[in-house]
């Protein structure tokens, strides 16, 4: 399934989105998923 689509991860217990697509539509929406989850995950590391 990987090879299909994309997906986010933290690498390190960063906060540091890695982006892998083949398709532009997933790319956009994994790209804001992505951008979404790094958002959530800096919020929370600021508190």
């Amino acid at each position: 399934m990987e090879r299909w689509g994309s997906y986010c991860k933290k690498d390190n217990g960063r906060s540091d989105g890695v982006i892998v697509a083949f398709d532009t539509m997933t790319l956009e929406i994994s790209t804001i998923a992505c951008f979404q989850a790094i958002v959530f995950l800096k919020e929370i590391e600021n508190f």
